[in-house]
């Protein structure tokens, strides 16, 4: 379980870095091919395919570019033999988001298969 919980924090580690600078490519290197993705954005109910999510982040100037501090960080992961579920929190622009993120062990490594979010 402990290994696990390492290989899960590297792919947090590797979402919040893709997050922050970006990187569309990398953040789908951590995702299934077709995650679940859910949140509150601004009050307003946020849900779009994966590709649209991606867009979403290419578009926009990334934190790293506007020189935001990265302070991501995982605060719980729980697994339960091939299934885990983690909760982050993803400052990002004037937002300080927090996410549960359902994540899978499939073909030898983890992969994020659900993100839902809000801001506080």
């Amino acid at each position: 379980m402990k290994n696990s919980i390492n290989e899960i924090q590297e792919v947090l580690n590797n979402y919040f870095l893709a997050l922050h600078e970006g990187n569309t490519k990398s953040l789908q290197s951590v995702f299934i091919a077709n995650p679940f993705i859910m949140g509150d954005k601004k009050g307003t109910l946020y849900h779009k395919s994966f590709k649209d999510y991606l867009e979403d982040v290419r578009k926009r100037t990334s934190p790293k570019a506007q020189q935001q501090q990265f302070s991501m960080q995982t605060h719980t992961i729980s697994v339960t033999k091939n299934i885990a579920t983690a909760t982050v929190q993803v400052p990002l622009y004037e937002y300080n988001y927090y996410d549960v993120l359902h994540l899978v062990h499939f073909g030898g490594s983890w992969k994020i298969a659900s993100k839902v979010f809000t801001h506080v």
